[in-house]
């Protein structure tokens, strides 16, 4: 039986910050970004609200901008090396996150075997469906792993915020990353640092 690895990206592979706080800086709009992150984090803003406020922030982006950004990220060390050993053994990575898709694509190229996320889009209208909510990450993750004929025990999830609670609240394993004191909480194992090769290790221990 194969296994399915569920990884969040912001705060969890991406250490102490955010694909949106990341692009801002970039094109130098992090004033703005920081207003509608503190609403976001006060529960004043949904994930949908901010994704409509920030979509006329992305729409000077380029692709090499979206690549630059990403390639200098701080990412969580040995990331690659962990994507690379799950694929070894058959598995699946994939990656669920709030973040616009354009960003967390590129994840892919990493070894993720899918991705999901808000398609908050450049270049085309701005559409509320398309945007992810807490809620969805249960959903996108039963729907994956009925598809791909996973059981629900053979499930690890991997995240650091109250994004990620419902999904640790569903059943499947899961570690906590770098987490917030709720989602150390609810995580049968907890991981503090720099490197995915450990809490990899704890969801591999989880597995039955």
């Amino acid at each position: 039986m194969s296994v399915l690895h569920v990884f969040d990206m912001d705060g969890t592979l991406l250490r102490g910050t955010s694909a949106s706080i990341e692009l801002a800086r970039h094109i130098r709009v992090s004033e703005q970004l920081d207003v509608l992150e503190k609403l976001s984090a006060a529960g004043e803003l949904s994930n949908v609200e901010f994704h409509r406020r920030t979509h006329p922030l992305w729409q000077s982006l380029t692709d090499a901008d979206v690549d630059t950004v990403f390639s200098a990220a701080p990412w969580i060390g040995h990331l690659r090396t962990v994507f690379d050993d799950i694929a070894s053994r058959g598995e699946i990575a994939i990656v669920v996150s709030m973040s616009p898709l354009f960003f967390v694509e590129r994840l892919i190229g990493w070894g993720a075997r899918a991705v999901f996320a808000s398609h908050n889009p450049i270049g085309g209208p701005f559409d509320e469906s398309l945007i992810l909510e807490d809620g969805d990450k249960v959903a996108i993750v039963q729907r994956y792993a009925h598809e791909t004929g996973i059981d629900s025990g053979r499930v690890v999830a991997y995240g650091d915020s109250y994004t990620d609670i419902p999904l640790f609240r569903s059943g499947v394993a899961s570690v906590a990353v770098n987490g917030s004191d709720a989602v150390e909480a609810l995580a049968v194992h907890r991981y503090r640092g720099d490197d995915l090769r450990k809490a990899y290790a704890l969801g591999r221990s989880l597995l039955v």
